[in-house]
């Protein structure tokens, strides 16, 4: 091989035992089977969360007034709670 063909060299060797370990782990969860899984059950833990969740909404005829009146809205949530705006987005927006 010369070395313009050679572009990488990555063996455990040349990186300690760690890097290996995230360098495959990237791999892994880059690959095409196991990235649609893993939005498959996202997907499904959420529509589960979606539907069984109980809501409690306050101030709702206002913000529904602010949608209309204003060209953008900023909403802000706690990290908790971020992965439900979209199902009550859209269930109440």
């Amino acid at each position: 091989m010369d070395q313009a063909s050679v572009k990488y060299v990555i063996g455990p060797s040349l990186i300690g035992p760690n890097k290996l370990i995230i360098l495959c782990m990237k791999s892994l969860f880059r690959s095409a089977p196991v990235v649609a899984v893993l939005g498959t059950l996202i997907w499904a833990y959420m529509a589960i969360c979606g539907r069984t969740i109980r809501w409690r909404i306050e101030g709702l005829q206002e913000a529904q007034a602010d949608w209309q009146a204003y060209e953008g809205v900023v909403v802000a949530a706690w990290h908790s709670t971020i992965l439900t705006l979209p199902t009550a987005w859209t269930r109440y927006m």
